[in-house]
């Protein structure tokens, strides 16, 4: 009655819960559906919890088709937390996914070695900056020299960086100086947008 709420304000209480699946198997279908007619990449977050469930990739496929969605257009992205704790069924997840063509991409990336170790673990296409990464990011020196780090191990296993939340186009500048060529930012006048060089 109070309106919609952000993702943020309910999805940790809900995968807490182990109601995130059910979440993603009331939006993902709709989704599909608004896909269809985009020639662009569309990035679908999944919950953690289906990550862990086995029947969730069958489920999916059955979306696709029932959506006439193109795999090969499908960014599904999961947190880097949720692989982290959860590596042998992510990797499931893409071995039963990737063959319908849909890509993987690991938001809230940072330069943590258990991160970075997951460009070995996981079929990457994608992986998505901590949004704290690209804060104030004209003044910050440390940071602009973590994702030129994140960047270079992200290109050497052929996996492309995008730069999530940038509020400026002087951040913009920076970014594509430290090598990352995909970013999202309010300032693009729809967030959801990806900005390719």
């Amino acid at each position: 009655e109070s309106g919609d709420h952000p993702p943020l304000d309910f999805l940790a209480i809900a995968d807490r819960n182990d109601l995130a699946g059910m979440i993603d198997r009331h939006v993902i279908p709709g989704l599909l559906k608004t896909f269809v007619d985009s020639e662009e990449k569309q990035i679908i977050s999944l919950s953690n919890n289906s990550i862990l469930d086995y029947g969730f990739p069958g489920w999916f496929a059955e979306q696709m088709q029932a959506a006439c969605a193109d795999g090969n257009q499908l960014v599904l992205q999961i947190a880097a937390q949720a692989a982290h704790t959860n590596l042998r069924p992510a990797q499931r997840l893409m071995k039963e996914l990737k063959p319908l063509g849909c890509l993987l991409s690991v938001s809230m990336f940072d330069d943590e070695r258990r991160s970075l170790q997951l460009l070995d673990h996981l079929d990457l296409s994608f992986v998505k900056l901590q949004p704290a990464l690209t804060k104030d990011l004209t003044a910050s020196s440390n940071n602009q020299e973590l994702i030129r780090k994140i960047v270079e191990a992200a290109e050497a296993n052929g996996v492309s960086v995008i730069a999530d939340e940038v509020a400026d186009t002087s951040s913009l500048a920076v970014l594509w100086q430290c090598g990352v060529k995909l970013i999202t930012g309010a300032f693009l006048k729809e967030s959801s947008q990806v900005l390719a060089q």
